[in-house]
């Protein structure tokens, strides 16, 4: 399934995690039962099922970022406020910002 992905995203130029996994499993599962027997009906056969895996291209992802917080007061952990939501990112590599102490 990740191969039909990665040859389907080839021919619309995009990386193939923009092709969705799920799509592409039930358009495999449909098709699979129409193979043909012959060689050339195969290759014909697959460079269908690539251009309709290629149509199956997921919305742009958002940038997300995860506070660890509780999100409800049920435990000794801060509740999560307004301000948790727009964390700021690091500005040191993670190399950078530790040190290890013997």
């Amino acid at each position: 399934i990740r191969r039909l992905m990665c040859e389907a995203a080839v021919t619309v130029d995009c990386e193939p995690r923009n092709i969705s996994f799920v799509n592409t499993l039930k358009i495999l599962r449909c098709r699979l039962p129409e193979v043909p027997r012959t060689t050339s009906g195969i290759r014909r056969w697959f460079r269908q099922l690539v251009n309709e895996v290629a149509e199956q291209r997921l919305p742009p992802r958002r940038n997300r970022v995860n506070p660890r917080v509780i999100k409800r007061k049920l435990s000794n952990w801060p509740k999560k406020q307004r301000k948790h939501y727009d964390s700021p990112q690091p500005k040191l590599e993670f190399q950078n910002a530790i040190t290890i102490l013997n």
